[in-house]
C-alpha cells in the first residue's frame, strides 16, 4: 500500500516537472535592467517672493499645516536626492503648488528641469486638485498682507509642464472627459522603454 502511494506520489510528481518544463518562459529582468522610480507627491510648493511676516500671512499658516516658506527648501532637497539615486522616471502626483499660484507653477517646471538636465530621468507630472483653476485661493503676501494672485487653466498647466507629459512624447494618449465634464481632463497614459 505504501509504496502504490508512492509510486503515484513520485508519478504525479515527475508529471508536474516535465509540464512545468513545457511551459513558456517568462524573462526575469536582471536588476540592472529593472526600471528605477522616483515619486514625489504633495509638495504644495509656494514661491519663496511670495511669503511675508505680515500678520495676514502668519494668520494663514497658523491655520493651514503646509510648510509654505519652507517648501523651496523641501524641494530643493528632493531634488538633490534624485539626482543622487539617479531614476529612470520621476513622477509626480498632484498638488505641485500651495493653490494654483502660476507663478509657482513656473518655479515648480523649473525645477523638473534641472532634474531632467543633470539625470537620464523622464519627469512626469499630473495634476491635483489644488494645481488649476484655484482663484479663490491662489494668493500671495508679498505687499504685506494677503492678496488674490493669477492661477493657471488647464491649458495653462499643459503648456508650463508641456516637457514633462504633456507634449505628445512617449506615445501619451490623453483622456477626454465627456461633455460637460472637466475632473480627469489632465490625465494621461504614457509608454516607457520596452
Amino acid at each position: 500500500m505504501q509504496k502504490k502511494l508512492f509510486q503515484k506520489t513520485l508519478s504525479i510528481c515527475l508529471a508536474l516537472s516535465i509540464m512545468i518544463g513545457l511551459l513558456p518562459q517568462i524573462p526575469v529582468l536582471a536588476a540592472e535592467d529593472a526600471l528605477k522610480i522616483c515619486v514625489i507627491s504633495d509638495t504644495h510648493y509656494y514661491p519663496l517672493t511670495y511669503v511675508s511676516d505680515c500678520e495676514d500671512y502668519q494668520t494663514y499658516v497658523n491655520g493651514d499645516p503646509k510648510m509654505l516658506a519652507e517648501s523651496g527648501s523641501v524641494l530643493d532637497s528632493a531634488v538633490e536626492m534624485i539626482e543622487k539615486d539617479q531614476p529612470d522616471i520621476v513622477l509626480v502626483s498632484g498638488d505641485l503648488t500651495k493653490d494654483g499660484e502660476k507663478k509657482g507653477h513656473q518655479e515648480f517646471a523649473a525645477e523638473m528641469q534641472q532634474i531632467e538636465d543633470q539625470t537620464d530621468a523622464e519627469v512626469f507630472v499630473i495634476n491635483g486638485n489644488h494645481d488649476i483653476y484655484n482663484y479663490l485661493d491662489a494668493c500671495t503676501f508679498e505687499n504685506g498682507k494677503k492678496e488674490n494672485t493669477e492661477t493657471v487653466t488647464p491649458a495653462e498647466f499643459k503648456e508650463i509642464y508641456a516637457n514633462f507629459g504633456y507634449n505628445g512624447e512617449f506615445d501619451a494618449e490623453y483622456y477626454t472627459p465627456p461633455q460637460g465634464k472637466q475632473a480627469g481632463g489632465l490625465s494621461y497614459a504614457a509608454s516607457f522603454g520596452n
